[in-house]
């Protein structure tokens, strides 16, 4: 990657006015990912906007969260440079880039199903994260990362890794939370933080998850939520995250299906599996995509067609 990594730095070297941004319904990698490069650009007497809409408050304890910017109010028409981080597709970017004119578009992304869209892309599959990439990337420009940017970084690996538990996770990825941890990150606080501390609200939604929790032929765990319920107990525009994890948890589980209602007739999947099960097939399927064992999609129809459908892909497999 290292001629990758020279092109940027040269490409926000030679950049004046540059915008920072992730994919949809950002997670902690998206959030920690943009907010360490927002970070590490702000120190370089650059314009730099930085834009996710649906940001989830859990991460509010992240340096500068609250530079980000979450409607396209005050944004330029045009940029230099765009930089887009943990999105696998154009499709989904966090707002309508369509609307803006930027001279190159780089990507940095870990998604298996990656479909490339920019002028650069930096691409590693095998990485867990992108907040490990960018870490990888700020260590080539040989920066001294500081622990502002270094808890950015530390969250986004903790919460892609599920918490350094799932299959996904490299050796690598120990050796970067520990030089993160020497610069000052302490991982009790930043766990507690990103992953353990709920509100109330999230608590009925969890209450009302496992009242609901379908298990099919032992091995299937499905979830439903619909929009009226999530409407009633949003607090945090990520309310909804994780609760797929509570049904791959569930002992003889290999795959946890999580389907919310977004509109009358629109879905969103989430997919949680062991190793058995490589979900990016399935999601790519349906014009999704994500990882081996983490992936989801958007869909537009009927819910007992995509329930069904969803619960044949997994079989097909097991």
């Amino acid at each position: 990657m290292k001629k990758e990594y020279n092109e940027l730095r040269k490409t926000i070297e030679n950049s004046k006015t540059i915008l920072i941004t992730g994919h949809i319904d950002p997670d902690g990698d998206a959030v920690g990912s943009t907010l360490a490069m927002y970070n590490y650009i702000s120190k370089l007497n650059k314009y730099i906007d930085i834009i996710l809409l649906k940001l989830p408050i859990t991460f509010s304890y992240l340096h500068n969260f609250d530079k980000i910017k979450t409607n396209e109010i005050n944004l330029k028409k045009e940029y230099d440079l765009l930089i887009v981080f943990d999105c696998g597709d154009n499709k989904r970017i966090n707002f309508n880039i369509d609307n803006y004119i930027f001279k190159k578009i780089v990507v940095i992304d870990h998604h298996k199903t990656h479909e490339d869209f920019g002028n650069l892309t930096i691409l590693d599959y095998k990485s867990p994260s992108t907040c490990e990439i960018v870490y990888d990337i700020l260590k080539s420009f040989k920066y001294d990362i500081d622990l502002q940017i270094a808890e950015c970084l530390y969250t986004g690996m903790l919460t892609d890794t599920g918490s350094f538990k799932n299959s996904n996770v490299i050796p690598t990825s120990f050796l970067v939370a520990y030089e993160l941890i020497k610069i000052g990150v302490n991982p009790n606080r930043i766990s507690r933080l990103a992953l353990d501390i709920i509100t109330l609200n999230k608590l009925e939604l969890i209450k009302y998850t496992y009242a609901n929790l379908e298990i099919i032929n032992n091995n299937i765990a499905y979830l439903y939520i619909n929009k009226d319920i999530l409407d009633k107990y949003d607090d945090d525009e990520n309310i909804h995250e994780g609760l797929v994890n509570y049904g791959k948890n569930i002992e003889g589980i290999e795959v946890s299906i999580f389907i919310r209602q977004l509109d009358e007739s629109l879905y969103k999947a989430s997919m949680r599996s062991t190793d058995k099960v490589d979900v990016a097939i399935i999601s790519k399927k349906y014009n999704g995509g994500g990882h081996t064992a983490a992936a989801g999609f958007e869909y537009n129809g009927n819910l007992e067609d995509i329930k069904n459908n969803l619960i044949k892909d997994v079989q097909s497999q097991l």
